[in-house]
């Protein structure tokens, strides 16, 4: 998955990519997860990319992966029309 990743840096220029893995429970399966960010300043990830992030994903982790791999998609929050108290 490293490998992957580290193939889609080079492809798009800024691109972040992080592999983690759940720290709570280390006696069951490895549950890992990915992030990708762009900086907003670069319009994000937009479809293709995301569209090759997924597919190229779930064939670099097909041999080893247990279950389906899930997309969740966060943008950035505007401080100025946020509601979100951050006291």
């Amino acid at each position: 998955m490293q490998t992957f990743q580290h193939r889609q840096t080079l492809s798009a220029p800024g691109l972040r990519a992080r592999l983690l893995q759940r720290a709570d429970a280390p006696d069951s399966a490895a549950t890992l997860m990915e992030t990708y960010a762009l900086p907003a300043s670069t319009g994000g990830i937009g479809d293709a990319l995301r569209e090759r992030i997924v597919q190229g994903g779930d064939a670099a982790s097909a041999p080893w992966r247990a279950g389906p791999r899930h997309l969740e998609t966060f943008s950035e929050i505007d401080p100025a029309e946020s509601h979100i108290d951050s006291a």
